[in-house]
């Protein structure tokens, strides 16, 4: 959406009538959602303590209330599945109030905008494992608290979209200390685990993808990059116990 789409649509929602909006919407929502939403419906009414609702923005749930003083006006607004409010601020004029929700809400918009984008790319993202992982890939597993230790897996299948069959493989120490320590590198098809299958998660971090599978409560394992020439960059790893 740009952003005179954005400053748009807010524009159309403070002009249109609040509670009739949001009744609108609600008539739109499934069973299970109509019970959760209207559950924070009520209670940001209760917060807002006798506040009236003025604006009602569909695009991220925002809420505002309002009330009006002898020489000044109180707003609190909402967003998301919050019932805490966001702010709640008096102003000295309704213009310096209007002016206020407008800029929070397209910006609230946008943040919105911006994350089901996200969201969605991160949705394209996952039916494409293939195009990311191969087999005879490698990850790596960096775990520990009062230690390092180095753990490294094998791509030996991919099943589905975002299936992969890892096998643990062993590793070659090419740098050594006398306290414990040193540097690793994964021996690829040198088995030492049986095969297993882990759902891959592809995230997107600005124009770099990383590849990660959840192992256990404490451990995760990424996709680990090799150089030009197929060799690995080794990996710091202590043990002191």
């Amino acid at each position: 959406m740009t952003t005179s789409a954005i400053e748009t649509s807010v524009n159309q929602a403070m002009l249109a009538d609040a509670q009739q909006a949001l009744n609108d919407f609600q008539k739109g929502l499934d069973g299970k959602k109509f019970k959760t939403n209207q559950a924070i419906i009520e209670q940001r009414e209760s917060n807002a303590y006798g506040k009236k609702l003025a604006f009602f923005f569909e695009g991220f749930n925002g809420m505002v209330y309002i009330a009006k003083g002898s020489n000044d006006f109180v707003a609190m607004g909402f967003v998301g599945r919050t019932v805490k409010p966001v702010f709640n601020y008096l102003f000295s004029s309704e213009s310096k109030m209007i002016d206020f929700i407008r800029t929070w809400a397209q910006r609230n918009l946008l943040s919105a905008q911006n994350k089901a984008q996200r969201k969605e790319e991160q949705k394209a993202l996952q039916n494409e494992i293939e195009k990311f992982v191969k087999v005879g890939d490698v990850f790596v597993s960096s775990w520990g608290y009062e230690q390092t230790n180095i753990d490294y897996y094998q791509v030996v299948g991919i099943k589905g979209k975002s299936t992969l069959t890892l096998r643990e493989i062993s590793a070659e120490v090419v740098e050594s200390t006398h306290y414990d320590a040193g540097r690793k590198v994964p021996s690829k098809d040198n088995f030492i685990g049986e095969a297993f299958d882990k759902r891959a998660n592809i995230y997107k971090i600005g124009n770099n993808v990383n590849v990660r599978v959840s192992l256990n409560s404490f451990s995760s394992a990424s996709l680990k990059q090799p150089e030009a020439d197929g060799s690995y960059k080794s990996d710091y790893f202590s043990s002191y116990y």
